[in-house]
């Protein structure tokens, strides 16, 4: 079976798997990612792919089920996913951590989309801190960049690459903040201080990511906290827990 990767989930989901005798090969983005599943000694493909690409491998590896553990973000590769097992037909399962429950709060706003939290930006101005990856950035770079009284404070993942990207939207040094996660309650608010900060822009992530304590520190604060949410796309099965879609394979 083909697990298609893209968050913590997915290697624990694969090595689990691995543990319980399943035979999987996984497909990731990156070289960086795929070193995160070197140990686990099975077949790993590098590279974004295409639907015609995907539905290529499926039929070249006989795949007999698709185990979607991308980002709840990468909807577009969830699309491809099940257009191809639907083709296929072979099985597609979608696993996702759970969508975490927030208090609710004069500061905490949720949006659908990019373009809602752009205009959230626009409406409220001063200093913005960015935290939705460096997938999208170029959307709130080419939109509110030089505009007045706003400064965008972007948080990304420290790599060349994303730096480049950054670089080349003429975003400045002084407003990178390049670090790995996952961000302490306590490290969250020095930031948010250090910077001003009286936006928060952020994505729907779950639990593993920090997502909390990022939220909840800014709330805290009397920081506004804008929350993009996740994608709503029919998945014709999902599941929550390893176990669960262990006992699924294995009856079916």
């Amino acid at each position: 079976m083909l697990v298609l990767a893209g968050t913590k989930d997915a290697r624990e989901l694969t090595a689990f798997l691995r543990q319980h005798n399943k035979k999987v090969s996984v497909s990731v983005v990156t070289e960086q990612a795929a070193q995160k599943y070197k140990s686990l000694n099975i077949p790993i493909y590098i590279g974004r792919l295409t639907k015609e690409q995907m539905l290529e491998m499926v039929l070249a590896k006989k795949f007999k089920a698709i185990i979607d553990a991308t980002h709840p973000y990468a909807e577009l590769v969830s699309k491809y996913a099940m257009e191809v097992a639907k083709e296929v037909n072979i099985p597609y399962l979608r696993y996702e951590r759970p969508s975490t429950v927030l208090s609710e709060s004069q500061y905490l706003h949720f949006v659908s989309s990019y373009l809602e939290a752009i205009k959230w930006i626009r409406e409220k101005k001063g200093v913005v801190f960015v935290t939705t990856g460096i997938t999208k950035i170029d959307r709130f770079a080419k939109s509110l960049l030089g505009e007045p009284n706003i400064r965008l404070i972007f948080r990304i993942l420290p790599t060349v690459e994303n730096l480049k990207k950054c670089e080349s939207l003429g975003i400045p040094k002084e407003n990178i903040i390049a670090m790995q996660g996952t961000f302490s309650a306590g490290l969250n608010q020095a930031i948010y201080k250090k910077y001003g900060i009286n936006l928060l822009i952020t994505k729907e992530s779950g639990k593993e990511g920090g997502f909390l304590e990022k939220v909840e520190s800014a709330i805290q604060m009397g920081i506004e906290t804008i929350v993009i949410q996740r994608p709503k796309l029919q998945y014709p099965i999902v599941f929550h827990q390893f176990e669960d879609l262990l006992k699924y394979l294995e009856e079916h």
